[in-house]
């Protein structure tokens, strides 16, 4: 007897540890699972693949873009230290390279893969992104993540039957600005079909989780989420559904709206933040390139020798020159950053060519360029902050101490202005500002400045 419930113990602890292991993101047709220094049962390759019945690969992808999609607000970090498969630092207890990093996914061009399946990465690094392939012997398929296979709306509405089967085994967790942003309760999508017709189906969520989806009504409307078919097929079909969602979601063909008095109050405060994180991770709208350097009509366009793709907010110098740096990247498709420590920069070698337009920069006396390159045809919009000052971040004007005494004179200047930005403590008043307001913080002083 004891025996049995021996087993039994070992089975539930068996089946927790898989639901445990984090849904993996897909990348270049290759599926990637976190592996975490947090967790001593995933702290190497062959145990996360394990756990979900499959055989660990290795650490396969050089740049930080898996990382990128586990932590869309991670900045973007690149040494002459590190491991050549891309990883997550977020500093102590880990050391070497991530010692002094937090939340950066960092990357190391010039080094070797020092890891492989069965290296714990404690001391290493915080996350590394393991391949996992094809199923153990003799281990039955699993069902979780659950994963959406058709590619466009029509067959999706087909799939929703199974997808709530799935759900009802292992539920979706979500994390982060949408958790918050979405509370508990059912949630319904509306699309606009291309024929001008409308098709709907309701999730339900319990705490973080997304336990069911149906074409029916679960229960009583939370939220409303409205979108199109042309918009739900891009997402079906994308390699990097986050990014594609925030560039839908900060062009407006999806809005979230609240349908009773808490939902909307919630949402009154989390949009701000979820504009920001959509501005901030939207790619390039379209991939036709026009006539000059760096691309021709229509054609595709290769990165620059000895230059990674990065994010230019993650720079110094973004702050004093936002405005212009975003011009640059309205009208190209990529940017990449070129490696540095090498000395004085050589042409050919540490200056990245062909570039529409280069900025060099430097970090520890070391000088390096960003390179925007694949002029567009057609020039995307600028961000909405493209009027922001500098020395100002981007706020939420509603969470700071007077506004319940100012709403109203507030809430006007936000519906006459773009944004509104809080001043850098210590860097004086920003301007332009089209309206400004001063406020204080443990007696130091600082400003909300409304700008176009």
């Amino acid at each position: 007897m004891k025996q049995y419930l021996l087993l039994i113990i070992i089975l539930i602890a068996s089946v927790s540890f898989a639901s445990a292991v984090s849904p993996p993101v897909d990348y270049n047709g290759k599926q990637y699972y976190i592996v975490t220094s947090t967790d001593p049962t995933e702290d190497t390759g062959a145990e996360v693949c394990a756990k979900i019945g499959k055989t660990c690969v290795g650490y396969t992808e050089e740049s930080t873009a898996v990382c990128k999609l586990f932590h869309s607000s991670a900045i973007t970090t690149l040494s002459m230290s590190g491991d050549k498969a891309g990883v997550f630092c977020d500093g102590a207890p880990q050391t070497g390279v991530c010692a002094e990093k937090t939340n950066a996914c960092h990357e190391c061009p010039a080094c070797t893969n020092t890891v492989d399946c069965n290296t714990q990465i404690g001391n290493l690094y915080r996350e590394m992104f393991v391949e996992c392939v094809g199923e153990l012997p003799g281990t039955p398929a699993s069902n979780c993540p659950v994963k959406i296979k058709s590619k466009n709306t029509k067959d999706f509405f087909q799939e929703i039957p199974s997808l709530d089967t799935d759900l009802s085994i292992c539920p979706l967790e979500l994390s982060g600005t949408l958790n918050l942003a979405l509370g508990g309760g059912v949630i319904r999508i509306d699309i606009k079909m291309n024929d001008n017709s409308f098709k709907s189906f309701y999730l339900k969520k319990s705490g973080k989780k997304i336990t069911s989806i149906s074409v029916k009504a679960p229960g009583n409307l939370n939220y409303k989420v409205s979108t199109n078919e042309k918009a739900v097929d891009e997402v079906l079909t994308s390699n990097n559904k986050f990014r594609t969602y925030s560039r839908l979601y900060a062009d407006k063909e999806i809005t979230i709206k609240g349908v009773n008095l808490w939902p909307k109050i919630k949402l009154f405060f989390i949009k701000p933040i979820l504009n920001i994180i959509a501005k901030r991770n939207r790619p390039p709208l379209n991939q036709t390139l026009g006539p000059g350097p760096g691309g021709a009509g229509g054609g595709s366009v290769s990165t620059p020798s000895e230059c990674f793709e990065t994010e230019p907010r993650a720079h110094i110098g973004y702050q004093e020159n936002h405005a212009l740096w975003d011009r640059y990247t309205s009208e190209t498709t990529n940017v990449c950053q070129s490696a540095y420590g090498r000395g004085v920069p050589v042409s050919g070698r540490d200056v990245p060519s062909p570039c529409i337009h280069i900025v060099q920069l430097s970090r520890d006396g070391n000088p390096y360029y960003l390179c925007w390159y694949g002029r567009r045809a057609v020039p995307t919009p600028l961000p909405a902050d493209i009027g922001r000052p500098r020395d100002c971040d981007d706020t939420t004007y509603q969470a700071h101490r007077g506004y319940q005494q100012n709403s109203e004179l507030w809430d006007r200047y936000m519906a006459d202005s773009t944004g509104v930005c809080q001043s850098v403590y210590g860097r004086g008043v920003p301007s332009p500002c089209k309206y400004i307001v001063q406020l204080s913080s443990a007696g130091k002083p600082y400003y909300l400045c409304w700008y176009d």
